[in-house]
């Protein structure tokens, strides 16, 4: 389970908490941002730090969690590494060149992209990958409820469509296939997949043994050799995509910018649409979904739906505190089969699925 959206995500899973947070850099008394990352797991029962994994010799400059899957917490990335001589005289010559525009800089610092998995129980890192990074964002993970393969995507700064990849967990992160996105360059309407609106966790990308993929429309991509198994029939462009806890419907939801959200829900394994509706609203910004088993709830920017899974119909609704129309803003929601929880003026806010 991963609760909250945006910034560093918590996923919970074997009664402990798995969160990326900050250290001291060796000889400062203070926390600083980056490079000096670390996981960390909390117990649950006690509130203590069972392991901490990671620290500033490892150069992370950014990291987040996507997901669990199994016993294994995935944690991903960018790690950086300073070019700048040690020789006093190079070091001057270097900073001469980027001062008179000799130099851009580019070749200063070098970023890859990483993955960890880290063993849940000993937060010990199984295995590590990298890849080429050249731009913040270029390249996202996303981790299925099930199975033995992570999702991996990696953008063009150019802008021509993305390539995903198959990586197996059982050979150290190898990829085992790679395609071309489907639906070209077009992205579901946003610019970087860091911190984006859905989360990367099991319900949030992936049902019926394949990925859920947002471009011009949604796909679901078959996990084992990355063919497109279903497309939406439609080309709407969904923002928000979430899986029934029993893999057997999809849910997914975007604006049309005339005043509506669509709601569409669809068979997990053939694509077919089950039901398909909208909801009146005038808001735009950040949309999420979360289901449960008797629950489909539709965050629409601090604005709560809750859906009648099996139709659609709305079956109440709530405001929350606090405005997320930037799509990199954080949205506090979560959900199970007896509450929902988001901020308001009093703080964090349990809402019960009835809506009172």
């Amino acid at each position: 389970m991963t609760a909250g959206m945006g910034g560093c995500p918590v996923v919970v899973g074997h009664g402990r908490a798995f969160a990326v947070g900050q250290t001291k850099m060796r000889g400062r008394t203070g926390w600083v941002l980056e490079p000096a990352h670390v996981l960390r797991a909390v117990d649950l029962a006690t509130g203590k730090v069972a392991w901490t994994t990671g620290g500033p010799d490892t150069g992370v400059a950014t990291a987040w969690v996507p997901g669990m899957l199994d016993d294994t917490v995935y944690v991903t990335g960018t790690m950086s590494r300073s070019n700048l001589s040690s020789d006093m005289k190079d070091l001057r010559s270097e900073l001469e060149k980027l001062r008179s525009g000799q130099s851009k800089g580019s070749d200063l610092f070098s970023q890859k992209s990483f993955i960890w998995a880290v063993d849940q129980t000993t937060g010990k890192i199984r295995w590590e990958t990298t890849a080429q990074s050249v731009a913040p964002g270029q390249n996202s993970l996303k981790v299925p409820s099930s199975g033995t393969r992570l999702l991996w995507t990696s953008s063009n700064p150019d802008g021509s469509a993305p390539k995903l990849s198959g990586l197996d967990v059982n050979a150290r992160g190898k990829p085992q296939w790679q395609q071309p996105a489907p639906g070209g360059g077009q992205t579901s309407g946003h610019d970087s997949d860091i911190f984006l609106v859905s989360w990367h966790d099991g319900p949030h990308c992936s049902a019926g043994g394949n990925f859920l993929y947002l471009s011009d429309r949604l796909y679901a991509v078959d996990a084992t050799n990355g063919q497109k198994a279903w497309q939406s029939p439609d080309r709407r462009i969904f923002h928000a995509v979430a899986a029934a806890p029993d893999g057997a419907t999809v849910y997914a939801a975007g604006p049309d910018y005339q005043g509506h959200l669509f709601v569409y829900a669809f068979h997990a394994k053939t694509g077919t649409v089950r039901w398909a509706g909208s909801l009146p609203t005038l808001r735009s910004g950040v949309l999420a979904l979360q289901c449960t088993d008797n629950k489909l709830y539709l965050w629409a920017q601090a604005q709560l739906w809750a859906l009648d899974p099996d139709n659609g119909k709305a079956h109440w609704t709530y405001e929350f505190s606090g405005s997320t129309a930037s799509w990199t803003s954080p949205v506090a929601f979560w959900a199970d089969n007896h509450q929902a929880y988001g901020p308001t003026e009093k703080g964090l806010t349990a809402i019960g699925a009835s809506g009172k």
